[in-house]
């Protein structure tokens, strides 16, 4: 694995930033940056950008922000080859790992910080991230995962007693509770401690080469749960998915909009879309990359 210092950032430091991407996602990633800054976000925090795509690895923007980027060719990536998983087409080996996300098993690699905090590229910062709470003794804090009858879009069915079912969700798991783990949505990761080990990235793809997972996600509680990590299950707003937002609709959105941390572009990425027409909660994101294209382009140029 090759790795390349940066001219950003900043040595040392309890909390890492650490970013997992191919170029599909550096347009996202540089507003979801920008808009980090915006909030006074994880400032300071250095940055780790985990890649198996030269596109990201020479991009003049990462190379400024990140303090480290580690790429991961050819040879590192048939690690994950072994991996099973339920939508992994039959041939796909080594490429298959960032697309199906079981590259963010990265993440348990120890790097010389005490806490570690994943963001994905698919994410924008809405309101300053409640850093405070990342603080906690817990080991492993993250969002738990929800299907999607909880908050259905489209044709979709409703259950009985919707939309006041999605209301009453929205409720319970708006708090950050300490409890056992359960299915978490890993948009957003915390983790610290002991959860960070020379061991856990190679156990998560053995348990994977023995037992098929839809995707990393779903390994990763399994892991979590089997080590025995003390976990905090975070509010939702730490990791709001674009599905509550299309399912509850716009009253929903600007009623919540100031608790929501991060915004989550899942299933829909904005970035795909045609501008007109666009729903608050989809427009909102080409809003902080028009204000953002000037940051954006500073902070590049900065890379000589």
């Amino acid at each position: 694995m090759e790795h390349t210092g940066a001219e950003g950032g900043r040595a040392g430091g309890e909390t890492a930033l650490i970013y997992v991407l191919d170029a599909e996602f550096l347009r996202p990633l540089k507003v979801l940056q920008y808009s980090l800054h915006v909030h006074g976000s994880f400032a300071g925090c250095p940055i780790i950008v985990v890649t198996n795509d030269p596109v990201v690895r020479d991009d003049r923007f990462i190379r400024s922000i990140a303090r480290d980027i580690e790429f991961m060719d050819d040879d590192h990536l048939r690690k994950f080859s072994t991996i099973r998983g339920d939508r992994i087409p039959t041939g796909l080996s080594t490429s298959f790992a960032p697309k199906f996300t079981f590259l963010k098993l990265a993440i348990f690699r120890p790097r010389g910080f005490y806490r570690h905090v994943f963001i994905d590229a698919d994410m924008l910062c809405l309101n300053p991230v409640d850093e405070a709470t990342l603080y906690a003794p817990q080991e492993f804090k993250a969002v738990r995962e929800f299907g999607a009858g909880v908050f259905p879009i489209g044709a979709e069915p409703r259950p009985d007693g919707y939309p006041q079912t999605a209301f009453d969700y929205v409720d319970e798991y708006g708090e950050a509770v300490v409890t056992k783990i359960e299915g978490i949505n890993s948009g957003f990761v915390c983790l610290q401690g002991r959860s960070i080990s020379d061991d856990l990235m190679e156990q998560a793809i053995e348990i994977g080469s023995r037992k098929s997972f839809p995707n990393e996600q779903s390994l990763t509680t399994q892991i979590v749960r089997d080590r025995g990590f003390s976990y905090m299950r975070l509010p939702i707003w730490f990791n709001a998915r674009r599905r509550l937002f299309a399912s509850l609709g716009e009253d929903f959105f600007s009623a919540v909009r100031t608790k929501i941390m991060l915004m989550h572009y899942t299933p829909g990425k904005a970035w795909k879309m045609q501008r007109q027409g666009l729903r608050s909660w989809d427009r909102v994101w080409f809003d902080y990359e028009d204000r953002g294209t000037e940051w954006i382009n500073d902070v590049a140029s900065r890379m000589v």
